[in-house]
């Protein structure tokens, strides 16, 4: 498990997700590991209301959703990520938790750090949390930054 190799960053782009990748770069630095930050756009239901994200038909729309993410994701590493840490953008489109799952198998990530934002009451209970859901399907630890909303 130690040291960490590569750390999986997902983010929504919100103020507690940028905290959770300030603690990543951190731990990137301490253990001289690759960071990878994640953004996950959602499936937009067509007119059907049927959600569609596979490969094969990626929409146009989907496309020009999936280079705008890994645009901002870059950027983001530009301004965030200090020269000597090694860092790339990924930009997935489908179910927020399946996606950080199924990235974190793939890059074959050692650690993934993560943001809660403290929802609650009805929030929670109607929308759930996307940090439970991660920290019930994946295989490799995960460090929660719990940071609530102002």
């Amino acid at each position: 498990m130690l040291p960490f190799r590569k750390i999986l960053c997902p983010t929504d782009y919100s103020e507690p997700s940028q905290v959770a990748l300030e603690r990543a770069i951190e731990l990137a630095q301490h253990f001289s590991a690759t960071l990878c930050l994640l953004h996950v756009v959602p499936p937009v239901p067509n007119e059907l209301g049927i959600e569609t994200y596979a490969s094969a038909a990626l929409t146009d729309a989907d496309r020009e959703a999936l280079d705008s993410t890994q645009i901002q994701l870059s950027a983001l590493i530009d301004k965030c990520v200090p020269d000597g840490v090694k860092a790339y953008p990924e930009a997935r489109l489908g179910h927020v938790a399946d996606e950080i799952e199924r990235a974190a198998r793939v890059e074959e990530a050692d650690l993934i750090v993560i943001a809660t934002h403290g929802n609650t009451g009805w929030h929670h209970l109607v929308f759930g949390s996307v940090t439970e859901k991660v920290l019930r399907q994946v295989r490799v630890p995960v460090l929660v930054i719990h940071q609530p909303q102002t």
